[in-house]
């Protein structure tokens, strides 16, 4: 199965409905149901009795600091914030939250730590848990204030488990990518961090902030060495340390690397963040820290007209390049089994979109054969808006974990869907994005030597969108699921339109 990543869908705050009194489910005056009314919809889960609790930053704030207290964090701390940053649902089953959670301590200390939270029906929640505090093996959490608290626990009254970062059943090595000592002692010993950063790097302060966490998938976690010396001239250096599953980390890493090889002479230049070193124990990649701002932000500020013809004459060069021993990327079959599996999911929970999801099965299952002329050339594989950076006029990509050789018009419509989704995930304005994603494909076409099809591009759009879609309601995005609601059948037919 070809698993497609989701956008970073807006932290939702679902469950404070029922911290505040949830309203009596209404529709607003176009017929669709009100936010009150979704959060009603799909918190009201007979089957996961924590549902409300974990999907609530304010019920959960008070929750954990009553749990932290009870496990030993002084009185004297207190949790000051609570915020929802990944939402992963499956019906009747599961909820896992992912929340960062902030502490203030005597003196207006202040640390955080993500704490991993998960409602369980109550059939499968005590052996679910017994599965995580197998794995514990004398950890503890990363926060130093909260070093004395069980990395997991068990609330027996809503079947909710938590586990505190840097516990993760699925991904054992990110402790270790957490840990400032251990990644004292890989630059005072491994070759190529003391290529990267010399032999003096072990002697500087450490300190890593916390970026992303895909619980049981990725960590990704920005790491800052400080050496000492006179506060205004103190030298820094910085780089972005990347932890896998075990099955994933090396293959993920020799790719990059072989394509960084490959594109260190390209012309025009490919500048993308270069790898420094991989961390065989730990299943850690460590690479450049390029900086930079998200252009899905820059796109929201209206500012973004100038970077996205540069991201498709980045793309244009990445697939114009030559990079060995690449996988083979995903065919048409996969293509079209990822995304009808995620338009079965998706019409579970939305049967107002049974037309919706007929029209694009159809589209999905009939189109897009490819033709002998179709090149097969290196895909990033993941080519999203919120995968790109930029900064002082350049602009990089991020994320090759899926490098592969494949279709390069698959690049392409993944852009031009994450760019089009911005409508559904963040509201920006329909007409805006069209002539955005044409403006793209207008400049990518005249960079490359092969024929750009738009109906084979609208196809695999159609595709994408479809995940995008199921992905909106698998994280409880609630504002998103609104504007889907009301927007998705226009933004749908703009697809189809593209591929008839």
């Amino acid at each position: 199965m070809v698993e497609r990543k989701p956008h970073r869908p807006a932290s939702p705050q679902a469950g404070d409905a029922e911290a505040a009194g949830a309203a009596t489910p209404a529709t607003g005056h176009n017929g669709h149901p009100t936010d009150e009314a979704l959060a009603e919809r799909f918190l009201a889960d007979p089957h996961l009795p924590g549902l409300r609790m974990v999907l609530s930053p304010v019920l959960m704030g008070l929750r954990l600091e009553a749990h932290f207290h009870a496990s030993g964090l002084p009185q004297d701390w207190s949790v000051t914030g609570c915020a929802v940053e990944q939402i992963y649902y499956k019906p009747h089953r599961h909820c896992g939250v992912l929340h960062r959670v902030t502490l203030r301590g005597r003196g207006g200390l202040n640390a955080e730590e993500w704490v991993f939270g998960q409602a369980f029906a109550p059939e499968i929640g005590p052996q679910r848990f017994a599965y995580l505090e197998a794995c514990v093996s004398g950890l503890r959490p990363a926060c130093p204030v909260l070093a004395g608290i069980p990395v997991v626990g068990y609330w027996d009254d809503l079947h909710i488990a938590i586990s505190l970062f840097p516990h993760d059943r699925k991904m054992p090595g990110v402790h270790l990518a957490g840990a400032p000592q251990f990644v004292r002692r890989v630059l005072e010993t491994h070759a190529e961090a003391r290529e990267a950063f010399g032999s003096t790097a072990a002697s500087a302060a450490i300190e890593f902030d916390r970026l992303k966490y895909m619980p049981g998938k990725r960590c990704v976690l920005r790491y800052r060495l400080t050496w000492p010396g006179i506060p205004e001239i103190t030298p820094r250096a910085s780089f972005i340390s990347k932890t896998f599953p075990a099955h994933e980390a090396r293959h993920a890493y020799e790719r990059l690397r072989a394509a960084c090889d490959a594109w260190a002479s390209h012309a025009p230049a490919i500048d993308i963040p270069r790898p420094l070193a991989y961390l065989e124990e730990g299943h850690t990649a460590w690479l450049e820290d390029w900086g930079g701002a998200p252009l899905v932000a820059v796109v929201a500020s209206g500012d973004g007209a100038a970077h996205l013809e540069r991201a498709a004459a980045l793309l244009a060069a990445i697939h114009r390049s030559r990079v060995e021993g690449l996988p083979a990327g995903p065919d048409r079959d996969a293509v079209v089994r990822a995304a009808t599996q995620d338009l079965d999911r998706y019409a579970r929970l939305m049967p107002e979109h049974e037309a919706i999801v007929a029209a694009l099965r159809a589209c999905i299952e009939s189109g897009a054969q490819a033709s002998v002329e179709t090149p097969r050339v290196p895909i990033h594989g993941d080519f999203q808006v919120e995968q790109l950076l930029v900064r002082d006029g350049r602009l990089t990509a991020v994320d090759f974990d899926d490098l592969a050789q494949g279709d390069p018009l698959q690049d392409v419509a993944e852009f031009v869907a994450s760019l089009r989704y911005l409508e559904i995930s963040a509201g920006r304005p329909r007409g805006e994005l069209a002539r955005a994603a044409a403006a793209f494909c207008a400049r990518y076409a005249g960079e490359v030597p092969w024929h750009c099809d738009p109906g084979r591009i609208a196809w695999y759009a159609a595709a994408y969108t479809a995940t995008k879609m199921s992905w909106t309601v698998a994280h409880l995005d609630l504002a998103a699921i609104s504007r889907l609601l009301a927007r998705g059948a226009t933004l749908v037919q703009d697809m189809l339109e593209g591929w008839e």
